[in-house]
Formats: C-alpha cells, sequence, structure tokens
C-alpha cells in the first residue's frame, strides 16, 4: 500500500471522518484484492458496533485471531506505519480529494442508470449539486433575517462610508459605492468609457489600503496601456510628462498606490478566475472592462447569457465588494448626447433589470471635449452630499484624454 492510502486510513480513523466520507470509498472497502480489505472490514465493524477501543491494534487481532503469518506481518506493519503519522490538517483536504472522486463515480453511474431507466433526473441534480458544494445547509443563519429595529434600518439606509467620486455631479447624484452596489457604465466604441474608469479609479486609491485593492479586470485595450493611463490620470499629467520624470513618478505611484490597484490583464477571462482572485484578495471594489466578455456563462439566446453574467455580477457585488460594469452601446446611441436603457447593446430588460445603477456616456461628433452622462437607473440610497433632484440626472462634463479625466463643468 502507498503512502497516500497509509495517510487516507489515518484520516479515517478520527473521531467524525469515518462517517462523513465512508459512502464515498466503496470502491476501497469493497475491493476484496486491497491487501488492507480486514482492515476497511474492521472499520466497518468498529462504527456498526460504536466499538470505542484506545487500542485498535489489539482490537483488530481480536476480531481477526486466525490469520495467516505472513497477513500479521503485513497488518502489524500497518500499524507500526499508523503510529509514525501525527494527525494533522492535511486529512481532511486529502479526505474531501477522495470524497470527490466518488461523488464523480457516483455521478457516473447514475447517469448511466438514467440511460438505461433505471433512474430518475431529480437523484441526478442532488448528486450534481452535491459534486459542486451547493447543496444548502440545513442551519440557517439568524443575522440574514432583516431587523425590526426602525432606528437600525434607518441608520443602515442612510449609510455613511463607501468610495467617493472623483466627479462632484457623481458624488451629489449617485453618491458613494459601497458593498453591495451593483453598476455599469455603457458608451459607443472610442467615447471614453476606460478614460471614465482611470480618472474615478484613481481617485478611489486614495480612500483604500493595500490589504483591499481594487481589482480591475481588463479584457479590452492592451493592460500595458491601461496602467499608463491610470498613472497619467492620478497625477494629471500627460504621457509626454510621465516619460520625461519616470523615474521621479514611478517613486511616487511606488509610495502611494504600489499594491492598491490590480489589473488583471487577460483577452478570456473566466468566471473562476475571478471568483478565485477575488476570494484571495478581498477588493474594495470590482471593476470589469468589459463585463459582457466574460467567460464561463452560456444559454439559448445571447441576452439571456448575458443576464446570467449581470446577475453573477450582483452576487459579487453582496459578497465581496461593490462592482462596476462596462459595456457597449448600440447603434441607436450613436452621435447621441443622453443616452438611455434602449441604447444598451444586445440588451431586452435582463442586464439592467440586475443593476443598481446604470450610466450612458453620449457624445457628439462636434463637440469632441464634451461628454453627457445621463443616469437612466439610480436605486442607490446615497450619501452626504447627495442632492435628491440629481438623482436622475444628467450631466455635461469634460474628457481631457491628454491627462485621462473628466472634469465638472
Amino acid at each position: 500500500m502507498n503512502n497516500l492510502e497509509i495517510l487516507l486510513i489515518k484520516g479515517l480513523m478520527i473521531d467524525g471522518h469515518y462517517s462523513k466520507y465512508r459512502p464515498y470509498l466503496s470502491d476501497l472497502f469493497d475491493d476484496r484484492n486491497n491487501v488492507y480489505h480486514k482492515f476497511f472490514k474492521y472499520l466497518d465493524y468498529k462504527n456498526e458496533t460504536n466499538l470505542e477501543s484506545s487500542n485498535d491494534e489489539v482490537s483488530f487481532f481480536s476480531q481477526y485471531p486466525f490469520l495467516k503469518k505472513d497477513e500479521q506481518e503485513l497488518y502489524s506493519d500497518l500499524f507500526v506505519r499508523l503510529s509514525t503519522i501525527e494527525e494533522g490538517v492535511v486529512f481532511e483536504s486529502l479526505l474531501e480529494r477522495f470524497k470527490k472522486k466518488g461523488q464523480a463515480i457516483q455521478l457516473a453511474q447514475a447517469a448511466l442508470n438514467l440511460a438505461e431507466g433505471k433512474q430518475n433526473l431529480d437523484e441526478i441534480q442532488k448528486l450534481s449539486q452535491e459534486l459542486l458544494n451547493e447543496v444548502p445547509s440545513t442551519e440557517l443563519d439568524e443575522t440574514k433575517f432583516v431587523s425590526d429595529d426602525l432606528e437600525e434600518l434607518l441608520n443602515a439606509e442612510n449609510r455613511s462610508g463607501g468610495l467617493n467620486w472623483r466627479l462632484r455631479c457623481l458624488r451629489e447624484a449617485v453618491g458613494p459605492l459601497r458593498k453591495g452596489d451593483f453598476g455599469f457604465i455603457f458608451a459607443r466604441p472610442e467615447t471614453g468609457k476606460t478614460t471614465f474608469l482611470a480618472s474615478e479609479v484613481t481617485n478611489f486609491l486614495g480612500q483604500t489600503n493595500r490589504d483591499s485593492p481594487v481589482i480591475w479586470f481588463n479584457n479590452e485595450e492592451q493592460g500595458n496601456k491601461v496602467k499608463i493611463r491610470c498613472i497619467q490620470a492620478y497625477f494629471g499629467i500627460t504621457q509626454q510628462e510621465l516619460t520625461q520624470r519616470a523615474v521621479s513618478f514611478t517613486e511616487q505611484w511606488g509610495s502611494e498606490c504600489s499594491g492598491k490597484l490590480l489589473i488583471y490583464d487577460s483577452a478570456s477571462i473566466t468566471k473562476s478566475e475571478v471568483e478565485h482572485i477575488v476570494r484571495d484578495r478581498s477588493p474594495s471594489l470590482i471593476v470589469f472592462d468589459q463585463i459582457d466578455k466574460i467567460k464561463g456563462f452560456s444559454d439559448d439566446r445571447n441576452d439571456l447569457e448575458l443576464g446570467k453574467i449581470y446577475i453573477w455580477a450582483r452576487e459579487l457585488a453582496k459578497d465581496y465588494a461593490p462592482v462596476i460594469g462596462v459595456c457597449q452601446a448600440g447603434a441607436t446611441g450613436e452621435n447621441k448626447m443622453w443616452l438611455t436603457m434602449d441604447d444598451v447593446v444586445n440588451a431586452k430588460t435582463s442586464k439592467q433589470a440586475e443593476a443598481d445603477w446604470i450610466m450612458g456616456i453620449g457624445a457628439l461628433h462636434e463637440h469632441a471635449n464634451l461628454r453627457y452622462l445621463h443616469l437612466s437607473k439610480n436605486k442607490l440610497s446615497g450619501g452626504p452630499e447627495s442632492v435628491p433632484e440629481y438623482r436622475h440626472g444628467k450631466f455635461q462634463v469634460l474628457i481631457q484624454p491628454m491627462i485621462a479625466r473628466y472634469e465638472d463643468i
């Protein structure tokens, strides 16, 4: 028997592990050709009889008193090897691996039985949920019930804190972004969506720390270009100024912002990649440029597939940090000042329904440096600077592409 199986046996002997993992190890326990088959049967016997033994070796040989000499030596060696292994957390992860394998085998067999008419679909669904660790807990988290305390409810609704925008008009209309808030911006190509993100995200950096960075998932422009734009926006400088004083700006960026902005750059970013990264990094803000291109979702209709992405983004916001997405406006938004939700590309209602706030960035060909921000949806509770009449406001702003910033007019 190899060391992995020895560790498995040791793990099963720990209190509670046998009953938890035994259902997924039938291939080992029922294999009569396994050299330690009798030991597995002993574990079954010990569990069935609720045998409590301080000396498993004595109990085992009492159950099998007439072993041949070579078997006695084999099992004696097993107990020696078991005695040299210290109990530790390694067993939990090891047993989980065997559990996953057992679940997969059970699911495959159930699928075969379904194809032969021997099993129903409900059982398949149950096994699939177990394999994906999605079986709902029977224990309720009492803290998730909404309070009956009116004062507490009002305090929660009029929340303080959050990330404040650079643009005054957004501070007054949207208010700070907080955990649970999900919204997206949309505009025609080459309108200034990435510049808007660079301008606002770099303003958020002064309100975050390295332990809780802004994570920007970039699948649009080249990552290096985006990072340079962010550095320009942070300092309010042109690329020429950045190049001329590269050393001093690098030092200043490093001392003030290093580790606060993480740009994950890939042409094909998947749902699982995002989930792994946000779990590991505990972000203060999650940005998707562009959100419609995230992989790992499927449906018969494109608008429903996109709807799944936006539902998922809302869940990320609730679990981790506020989320800002970026997507395109359709052809109806070309050369138009005030974009509405009808101008969002490839969407009927599935995308718009999930967002707390939606903002279109309009542009006219004859006004190169003017942009028109329209909050076509806004369900956020605002903050200290909020102006109620601006809640669904329309604002003219100035884009300064040379320094990657937007400015109020």
